[in-house]
C-alpha cells in the first residue's frame, strides 16, 4: 500500500538547451504577458514574484516583447519555469538569500539594477551577484545536475 498511496510526480522532457537561462526568463515573462490564466497563477499569493509586485508597479517598465508579442515557449514549458522559480523561492541557502526575488524583479518586471537596487537598499553589485546565482541555480535545475523534489 506505501508504494501505492505514494504521489507519483512526472516530469515532462524539456530541451533546455534551446535556449540560454536568461532567454528562457525572457520567453517566460513574454508567455506571461500573453496567457492571462498563467499570469494569475503566476502572481498568487505563493509565487516568487509576489514581493516584486507589492513593492513595484505590476506593468512592465518595457516590453521585453520580439517578433509581434510572440514567445517561443511553450505552455508545459512555461509552467515547468514557474515551478522551478518557486523551488528558487523557498530554497533555504544564505548565499541565495533574495535570487529569485532579483530574477523576478529584472526578467518578469522588466527593473533595471538600479531600480532593484534602489527598491531592496542593494549595491548594483550585489544585485548584479544574486543575478547570477539566480541563473546558475537555474542553469543547474535546468540540466538536471541535481534533482529537485518539490515539483
Amino acid at each position: 500500500m506505501g508504494a501505492l498511496a505514494e504521489k507519483q510526480t512526472v516530469i515532462p522532457v524539456i530541451d533546455w538547451s534551446r535556449h540560454d537561462v536568461k532567454t528562457w526568463l525572457e520567453q517566460y515573462s513574454a508567455w506571461l504577458e500573453d496567457n492571462p490564466m498563467a499570469r494569475r497563477i503566476s502572481l498568487s499569493a505563493k509565487s516568487p514574484c509576489q514581493s516584486v509586485i507589492d513593492q513595484m508597479n505590476p506593468q512592465p517598465t518595457r516590453s521585453c516583447r520580439r517578433g509581434n508579442g510572440r514567445y517561443d515557449i511553450t505552455d508545459t514549458e512555461g509552467f515547468v519555469l514557474m515551478k522551478l522559480l518557486r523551488v528558487l523561492e523557498r530554497f533555504e541557502s544564505r548565499g541565495l538569500d533574495g535570487a529569485h526575488h532579483v530574477l523576478g524583479a529584472m526578467y518578469i518586471n522588466h527593473a533595471s539594477y538600479s531600480e532593484v537596487s534602489r527598491l531592496n537598499d542593494w549595491s548594483v553589485h550585489e544585485v548584479r551577484q544574486l543575478e547570477l546565482l539566480g541563473v546558475g541555480w537555474l542553469a543547474c535545475a535546468m540540466s538536471g545536475a541535481f534533482v529537485c523534489t518539490a515539483y
